[in-house]
């Protein structure tokens, strides 16, 4: 449900640097999230790109550790992620 509301948000937000002017300033905040949006998926990539499983350095390692240890386990939270973040890598 919240991601509804969130992706209903954003969707509304969109349509807003479409109008004239910064009305509450909705184009800086769509600007600012789809900066955060690629640096999030740049250090994503690097992330995998650099590899190195067996000695994770950060939270993000850990993460992709996991998630590739449990993407063919039935009922895991990781199951259902691993399609959404290998299609954006």
């Amino acid at each position: 449900m919240l991601h509804l509301l969130f992706m209903l948000f954003w969707g509304v937000c969109s349509l807003f640097r479409y109008l004239p002017g910064d009305l509450f300033q909705f184009k800086t905040l769509h600007e600012l999230h789809n900066y955060l949006d690629n640096e999030y998926w740049a250090s994503i990539r690097e992330h995998v790109r650099r590899g190195v499983p067996d000695k994770p350095r950060d939270l993000i390692d850990a993460f992709l550790k996991k998630l590739q240890e449990e993407q063919h386990q039935k009922g895991s939270v990781f199951a259902g992620l691993f399609p959404c973040v290998s299609a954006t890598l």
